[in-house]
C-alpha cells in the first residue's frame, strides 16, 4: 500500500502581506511571505494576491491548505482589506486546486500548543525545529512562524498524522534555507 502525500500549504494573512510555508507531512520545505503595500488601493492588494497564490499552487500543488483568519480586534479599514485578501485566496485554492481551505484563527492555536501569546507560539515552534538562529526575530519572521504552527496543528490535530508527544521536528537546515521569493 502506498502511504499518503501530504503537502500542507499554510498562508497566514496579516495586514501588509502574507506569511506562507509549505510542507510535506511535518517536514518545512519551503517559507516565504509576500509583502502587499498597505498603501495600494485595495484592488491592487486583491491582484497581488491573485497572482502570488497561483504561482504558489503552481510551484507546490499542495493537497491541503490552510488560511489562518484575522485577528477581530484590528481598526475596520484593515479588517476589510484582510478579509478581501482572504476571499481571494479562497477562491483561488477552490478553482485550482481540489483542497477546500481550512480555516484557523490564532485561540486554537495557542491552546493546542500550550502558549499564552503570540510571541510565546512563535518561540515554541522555534525550539521545536531547533531554529535558534540569531539572525531570526520575533518582529521580522512571526508571520512565517505563525503559518508553520497552523501548519504543524493541522498534521497532527486535523489529520491525525502523528501525536504531539511523538514530535521530533529538529530540522538541520535553518529557516533561511528554506526561503523562497515569488
Amino acid at each position: 500500500m502506498r502511504k499518503r502525500k501530504y503537502g500542507i500549504l499554510s498562508l497566514n494573512v496579516f495586514s501588509t502581506g502574507i506569511g506562507w510555508s509549505y510542507s510535506v507531512k511535518d517536514r518545512i520545505g519551503a517559507v516565504g511571505e509576500v509583502s502587499i503595500n498597505f498603501r495600494d488601493r485595495t484592488y491592487k492588494k486583491l491582484i497581488l494576491t491573485r497572482e502570488f497564490i497561483l504561482k504558489i499552487i503552481k510551484e507546490y500543488k499542495p493537497s491541503h491548505i490552510i488560511i489562518g483568519e484575522a485577528f477581530y480586534k484590528m481598526k475596520p479599514n484593515v479588517l476589510k482589506t484582510i478579509y478581501g485578501v482572504i476571499g481571494i485566496l479562497i477562491d483561488r485554492c477552490l478553482s485550482a486546486t481540489s483542497a477546500k481551505p481550512f480555516m484557523i484563527n490564532e485561540t486554537p492555536l495557542m491552546n493546542y500548543f500550550g502558549t499564552n501569546n503570540k510571541s510565546d507560539l512563535y518561540n515554541f515552534i522555534i525550539d521545536i525545529y531547533g531554529w535558534e538562529d540569531k539572525n531570526m526575530s520575533y518582529e521580522t519572521h512571526k508571520n512565517i512562524v505563525n503559518a508553520i504552527a497552523q501548519s504543524v496543528y493541522y498534521f497532527e490535530k486535523i489529520i491525525g498524522g502523528h501525536n504531539k508527544k511523538d514530535r521530533e521536528y529538529k530540522d538541520s537546515e535553518s529557516l533561511y534555507d528554506k526561503f523562497v521569493c515569488f
